[in-house]
């Protein structure tokens, strides 16, 4: 309805106010809180307020609603309002977007739990491997930190309940004539 066919009629006979898809009942608008109230209304995209033409156009609605007031008494109210269309739908692609990105998220998540389970259990069949092995067994690492050592070797070395470290093995080994740091260094040569 063009601007000169609104001045002077009531609001209701140009739109229907919604909140959602349900007509919002006149005590309920933000004209007439205003009105009641005194104070400035502000609606926002999220809370879901639409205009409706008569010739059946609904579009979402951001607007603001201010008192005028004359004496300290409220005499009348000011709406201003714009068709945020544009906004609603860059909204509701935003929220596809985040929920498929959720999804992804989540089936990649899951795929990783699974494949951490499958890890977990190779490591699990591995390391029963070595512990039942009747040979003495022990990993170590770059740094020379112990990763693994199996019952057997416990046993060889004498003390099943001893907290072996590298210094400890090296130690223990050279007796023999074992040198442990050289082999180790061989080993990482080779």
């Amino acid at each position: 309805t063009p601007a000169s066919g609104a001045v002077g009629r009531d609001w209701s006979e140009i739109v229907s106010t919604l909140k959602g898809d349900e007509t919002t009942p006149l005590v309920e608008r933000s004209f007439s809180r205003v009105l009641n109230e005194g104070e400035v209304i502000v609606t926002s995209l999220d809370d879901n307020h639409y205009y409706q033409t008569k010739s059946g156009r609904k579009f979402p609605i951001i607007s603001i609603t201010a008192p005028i007031k004359a004496d300290g008494q409220v005499t009348g109210a000011v709406k201003v309002f714009r068709d945020a269309t544009a906004e609603k739908e860059s909204k509701a692609v935003i929220e596809e977007k985040v929920k498929q990105r959720t999804k992804q998220l989540q089936t990649a998540k899951d795929k990783i739990s699974e494949g951490w389970l499958q890890l977990q259990k190779e490591k699990a069949r591995l390391t029963a491997s070595i512990n039942s092995l009747p040979l003495g067994f022990f990993i170590l690492g770059a740094d020379h930190e112990i990763f693994l050592m199996n019952p057997a070797m416990r046993k060889i070395l004498g003390n099943s309940d001893k907290e072996w470290d590298f210094a400890s093995l090296s130690e223990h080994f050279s007796e023999n004539a074992l040198y442990l740091r050289e082999f180790c260094a061989h080993c990482r040569g080779g």
